[in-house]
């Protein structure tokens, strides 16, 4: 897009219910990066997080701004989680395509999962 004021121009424009929570989020990082808006950026990465816990590309970007801002307790934090929520998804990805007796190992898989995903931050 080559005019971000115009892009915002025509948003204003969509009715409310038309984008999913998620995707004005998504639209609002993308114009905070746009900006140079770091602080804005993340704040739609965090809002992202709050509905999609398992949103790896937002704990990836939330990495990179705390990162950028010098938080490197927070950047590890994110990592780590980010790393976490790969490592089970893997799990559960090959259980699927393995199954075992009484499938075992994927259900083992998605309740981790599922308690990642209760985490909130």
């Amino acid at each position: 897009m080559q005019d971000q004021a115009e892009g915002e121009r025509a948003l204003r424009h969509v009715p409310d219910d038309f984008i999913p929570p998620l995707e004005v989020l998504s639209l609002q990082a993308w114009f905070a990066a746009r900006a140079s808006d770091a602080a804005g950026e993340q704040k739609a990465f965090e809002g992202m997080i709050e509905r999609e816990p398992g949103n790896l590309r937002a704990l990836a970007r939330l990495a990179d701004l705390a990162l950028a801002a010098g938080e490197p307790e927070k950047t590890a934090a994110f990592r780590v989680r980010r790393a976490e929520l790969n490592r089970v998804m893997y799990q559960y990805e090959t259980a699927l395509q393995n199954p075992g007796p009484g499938d075992a190992e994927a259900t083992g898989a998605m309740a981790r999962l599922q308690a990642i995903d209760a985490r909130r931050p």
